[in-house]
């Protein structure tokens, strides 16, 4: 090379690293190993997701919150005009 380009970048274990890790302590602990070094590495982006999915939650939930309270006004307002009604009719019956 003509030093003028950065050196390569190494692997993070050679493939003979590998197999003498397999062949010491074998290949279950191996995969364990590799399967929790693949979580550590996801954790970040998975907790960012998470956050949004349940700031999204609290806005759909805030939401659905006012339908109903609108919801239970119009049933108020819908009981007082049916009762009104109900009263109106008792009296002229009774006339």
């Amino acid at each position: 090379m003509s030093g003028h380009h950065p050196p390569a970048p190494q692997s993070i274990m050679e493939v003979e690293s590998v197999l003498m890790l397999v062949e010491r302590i074998g290949l279950p602990a191996v995969i364990s190993g590799i399967m929790c070094w693949y979580i550590f590495r996801t954790q970040p982006g998975r907790k960012e997701e998470i956050i949004r999915w349940e700031e999204k939650d609290t806005r759909g939930d805030e939401r659905l919150i006012e339908v109903i309270k609108e919801q239970n006004k119009q049933n108020a307002v819908t009981a007082d005009a049916v009762n009104s009604l109900s009263s109106i009719q008792r009296c002229c019956k009774d006339e």
